[in-house]
């Protein structure tokens, strides 16, 4: 029997490529100048609810997580999708989502809460941390705990630092030192624990203490008042961090439900991953249902989405691959409206390619949903290529619903990437689809980012293209932004591709062909001589992505123009050449590796190409441009020789 209410996993349509609709993420933005009350939103989670798209996203106004409560933003997409917005700086057509005027609807700070979601209100299962001299947070306050051979100079200090010397952090720094994150009297965040170091001249009574007594812990009622000298002390208490959360609909004996399933990770900082469930009848107002442990333990695993089919839910989720990249997807199902679980089977491996963007594996993963097949379920997962928290792309896979319930790997798009990170993003994590107007989809994404394309080519740029979590809380943040769809080709002819790996093809932008010099370093221009021998590109596949050789000089392709290492080679309008590609592996071709993103469903011969290594696509000028969803300087038709 079909649940009434319920998302179904199946799908007609929307295993497709999507481009990012403006320069700045759209739906919900951190940062300190957005809304401080924000500060970061991630997570971001969709499902159907009583006729809208309820989208839920986990809020932190601060980092690191483990010491500020994260929250719950809860806005709505109405069925014709994201609504306009004037009030956004973008390049094109800035959209976003309605706000529920009751926001957070969770706020794991305050209330009553069991365990594992109980490390904001119950201090017992809080720690004083140290974190090494290469993790602090620019702006945040420590102090040194253990020297080691860190430059603590450099990272802000006094010279003549030493153990328990006190700082502002203005920069992360690689050492053996590490550091306690403390708080003075003054700076105290409400809600927030700490433990009392050192009494001075401040009150801690009057902040929330029970006593002003070192050792003293407790959860901070008051902001306090800075004073001029002789400050109170207090470290701030680390907890368990309320990670990836995923939002499902269920229907069960006529009852509609909103399920939020938690993964809360190093609890009582013991390690380990570990799950708590919350229900809704209204997708507003949440009750904790418990923990969910799985053959007879901890969870265990990062759950990544779940959805229901019939009577049953099904759970992708993150385990770890046991070879130091990360995870692969393990699906399991549930017949109790997710009260036990029982497993599958793994579905997605990581590739042995060291060019592939499944290279390491992310936990994480949303279902496509709400159309109209019965064949197929699908899937898009976030991959990459240097590491398993910072995502190149989302990639794409899917399974026959008749296997469903039966071992075995999924199938992965043969196109590549459904989606990719933007020119000023670190890492774009879940893309989560959902129908808008007839022929085409939106998605909610995760991205981290800087804030807009004046960042772009400059270091701290280019270092968080390569860095995870480069200068978060302060250059970059956490973001919920927003794609759409520029084809629903894949489900429609999955096998479909307009060129095969070694074909001869040119490219043609208003009858025009993109041609180049036949030597390293020339740059690319248009012609309408069709004697132009560097009309002529053969097209080489390298992992999820493509190569464009000169026909009459194999030797060199379509490159990103620049000197010096890649980081000088992501500049907005930066002449694109041809240069010498590496035979020996593909590992040293990033920079002449293309995504083609097509455009159109009936055997589309349209596309934007877009680099590996900046994200800025092919315009017409033959300059590197962000890839905006309509720009139609970027778009090139494939023309067979």
């Amino acid at each position: 029997m079909e649940a009434r209410g319920a998302c179904h996993l199946v799908t007609k349509g929307p295993a497709m490529q999507s481009l990012r609709i403006a320069e700045i993420p759209p739906v919900l933005l951190g940062g300190r100048l957005q809304d401080a009350s924000v500060g970061h939103a991630q997570n971001s989670n969709k499902v159907k609810f009583n006729d809208r798209y309820f989208v839920y996203s986990k809020t932190l106004a601060y980092l690191p997580e483990t010491h500020y409560p994260p929250r719950v933003y809860l806005r709505y997409i109405d069925a014709d999708g994201l609504q306009d917005n004037g009030t956004l700086r973008n390049l094109f057509n800035g959209r976003n989502s309605i706000n529920n005027g009751g926001n957070p609807v969770i706020d794991f700070s305050t209330g009553t809460w069991s365990a594992p979601l109980d490390s904001f209100v119950n201090s017992a299962v809080r720690w004083v941390g140290t974190v090494g001299s290469g993790g602090l947070t620019i702006g945040r306050r420590y102090r040194i705990v253990t020297a080691g051979d860190t430059d603590w100079v450099a990272c802000g200090a006094e010279i003549g630092h030493g153990p328990n010397d006190h700082f502002i952090a203005t920069s992360a720094t690689s050492g053996t030192g590490t550091a306690g994150l403390i708080a003075y009297g003054g700076e105290l965040v409400v809600g927030n624990w700490y433990e009392i170091r050192y009494i001075g001249s401040t009150d801690f009574t009057a902040l929330g203490a029970s006593a002003n007594s070192i050792g003293e812990r407790f959860q901070a009622t008051a902001t306090g008042t800075p004073l001029d000298s002789d400050n109170g002390v207090c470290d701030c208490l680390l907890g368990a961090r309320h990670g990836d959360i995923a939002a499902c609909s269920v229907t069960e004996d006529g009852t509609d439900y909103v399920q939020l399933y938690v993964n809360v990770y190093d609890y009582n900082n013991a390690g380990g991953n570990r799950l708590a469930l919350l229900e809704s009848t209204d997708g507003v107002n949440f009750t904790e249902v418990g923990e969910i442990q799985f053959d007879g333990g901890n969870f265990g695993s990062t759950v990544a989405d779940v959805r229901q089919r019939g009577d049953r839910l099904y759970m992708v989720c993150g385990e770890d691959a046991g070879v130091g990249r990360g995870y692969q997807k393990a699906l399991r199902y549930s017949d109790d409206r997710g009260r036990t679980w029982a497993e599958i089977g793994t579905i997605l491996e990581l590739s042995d390619d060291e060019a592939s963007c499944r290279h390491y594996g992310m936990p994480v993963g949303r279902y496509l949903d709400e159309t109209e097949d019965d064949d197929f379920i699908y899937m898009s997962v976030p991959a990459s290529r240097i590491s398993a928290d910072w995502p190149e792309g989302n990639i794409l896979i899917r399974r026959a619903v008749a296997d469903l319930d039966e071992e075995g790997l999924w199938d992965v798009w043969p196109g590549g990437l459904v989606a990719m990170r933007g020119c000023q993003e670190g890492g774009l994590w879940n893309c989560d689809y959902f129908p808008a107007q007839e022929g085409f989809m939106w998605a909610t994404t995760n991205v981290f980012a800087a804030f807009d394309f004046d960042d772009v080519n400059t270091d701290d740029m280019n270092t968080l293209r390569g860095t995870p979590y480069y200068r978060q809380d302060d250059f970059s943040f956490k973001h919920t932004g927003a794609l759409r769809t520029t084809n629903l080709l894949a489900l429609k002819d999955w096998d479909y591709w307009p060129f095969e790996d070694g074909d001869t093809i040119r490219l043609k932008h208003m009858g025009r062909f993109l041609s180049s010099g036949l030597t390293w370093g020339t740059n690319t221009y248009l012609t309408t001589d069709l004697d132009d021998p560097g009309i002529n590109w053969i097209v080489e596949r390298q992992a999820e992505f493509w190569m464009f050789k000169q026909a009459a000089a194999p030797t060199i392709s379509l490159s990103t123009g620049g000197n010096g290492s890649y980081a000088n080679r992501r500049a907005i309008g930066l002449p694109i050449e041809v240069r010498t590609q590496d035979a020996s592996t593909a590992t040293n071709n990033i920079e002449h590796h293309w995504q083609v993103l097509l455009h159109g469903d009936d055997s589309p011969t349209v596309c934007t190409l877009i680099n590996r290594e900046s994200s800025l696509a092919l315009a017409s000028n033959c300059s590197q441009r962000p890839a905006l969803h309509g720009d139609t300087r970027q778009m090139w038709e494939i023309v067979s020789t």
